[in-house]
């Protein structure tokens, strides 16, 4: 496979823009957007952080997560975060292999077999991309 290599791109915005979900969104959606590993250097969840970024209504960014996300979802689930906050988690971004999957909290929850490597993405910005997703099958676009 031939890559190419652009300086200054980071997979951070990259995988965000490949799935195509603004990070932040001037309508108050989102004014913020944390990247937050799943977990620190002894394996610890971070959940504590994700929620406090959440609590800011801002979008989330983890990275390293795709093997943990049952339990990053649940820990949140616990904690009381709202189970119709939007999900997604995008995997191989920007390769033939990309694969995106969009869902509430509760239904990403429920899911098994994410492949790394994966972005997950939390957030109302994520909503909107939702949305305009389901639009354009509505309309015959998709």
């Amino acid at each position: 496979m031939e890559v190419e290599v652009i300086p200054g791109v980071s997979s951070i915005t990259a995988c965000a823009s490949s799935a195509v979900i603004p990070l932040t969104h001037r309508g108050g959606l989102s004014s913020s957007v944390a990247v937050i590993t799943a977990v620190d250097m002894n394996g610890r969840l971070l959940t504590d952080l994700i929620l406090r970024n959440l609590a800011l209504n801002g979008t989330v960014e983890i990275l390293m997560g795709a093997r943990r996300l049952h339990e990053i979802c649940r820990a949140l689930l616990e904690a009381g975060t709202d189970s119709s906050l939007a999900v997604a988690v995008v995997e191989k971004a920007s390769t033939p292999e990309e694969r995106v999957i969009m869902g509430t909290l509760r239904e990403i929850s429920e899911l098994d077999g994410f492949q790394s490597p994966a972005t997950v993405i939390m957030g109302p910005t994520v909503g909107l991309a939702m949305r305009r997703e389901e639009a354009s099958r509505s309309e015959g676009y998709l």
